[in-house]
């Protein structure tokens, strides 16, 4: 009998799971945080997969900001690279990664998010093959990694934000109330990647393929923000897909949670 009972109410879909627990998240639970943080999301996952689309997009929905923390980590190297440094040394590139702090500012254009180093637009010089493969030398101090950290978080205060990286839910931002992955075969990556690049240095499939799971391998292998999916966070493949539904559905969580912790706040008030 117990078993026919159980069979007749299965248990409730997983996505219904995740939506509760993600509305039940200890970062809105605490009436200060609240007040003080504006709404965030983030988006993690390997190079490739379509983070900074899918960020910028589900942002525009939203009327939010979006933060290609990537770009940060890429304007470092190319820092680093413009002033010869080793990347071998990392005393040095901290430095320079404070420096590039101080420095950073992210603009909102007609074509994008752009990247600012002392007012200059680098957007366009972040994304050649030899940034590509200097960022994550560079990416994999920690000494580098806790000013651009402070730079992500600082930014991340100043209003209602999107960001997209490797680390933002597990490191960054952990206690942001709503976190996604993203993930996508071998093969779709290669071709968006080599797509991204154009003319800059894509080379052969194969050997793009190969850069890229090195960079996974360096991702997921450093000390220090290493890539994986964030604790309860909602993953998705976008193999194929053009993500649509799937954007309906961010923005309808995001605007979900945020009214439950509108409502919150209005009840600590």
């Amino acid at each position: 009998m117990r078993a026919q009972a159980m069979a007749a109410n299965p248990a409730p879909p997983r996505t219904r799971r995740l939506r509760i627990v993600l509305m039940d998240s200890s970062a809105a639970t605490d009436a200060s945080v609240r007040r003080a943080c504006p709404p965030l999301i983030t988006i993690d996952g390997p190079g490739g997969v379509g983070k900074s689309a899918i960020a910028a997009e589900l942002a525009r929905r939203l009327g939010w900001v979006s933060l290609d923390t990537g770009a940060i980590y890429r304007t470092a190297a190319l820092e680093a690279l413009r002033q010869g440094a080793d990347l071998d040394d990392g005393a040095r590139l901290a430095e320079i990664a404070a420096s590039v702090a101080a420095r950073y500012c992210a603009a909102s254009g007609e074509s994008g998010t752009k990247a600012l180093l002392d007012g200059e637009d680098v957007s366009d010089a972040l994304r050649g093959a030899a940034i590509s493969q200097a960022t994550p030398r560079v990416a994999r101090w920690p000494e580098v990694r806790e000013p651009l950290i402070a730079l992500q978080r600082r930014l991340a205060a100043e209003r209602p934000t999107v960001a997209e990286g490797r680390d933002m839910g597990a490191v960054v931002f952990p206690a942001a109330p709503l976190k996604f992955y993203l993930t996508a075969s071998t093969a779709e990556r290669v071709a968006r990647r080599a797509a991204q690049l154009g003319d800059r240095g894509s080379g052969e499939p194969g050997d793009l393929a190969a850069r890229i799971a090195e960079r996974d391998r360096m991702d997921r292998g450093r000390s220090v923000g290493a890539l994986r999916a964030p604790a309860g966070a909602v993953v998705f493949d976008t193999t194929g897909r053009d993500m649509e539904n799937e954007l309906s559905l961010m923005a309808a969580m995001a605007r979900a949670i945020w009214w439950s912790q509108n409502r919150a706040i209005a009840n600590d008030a």
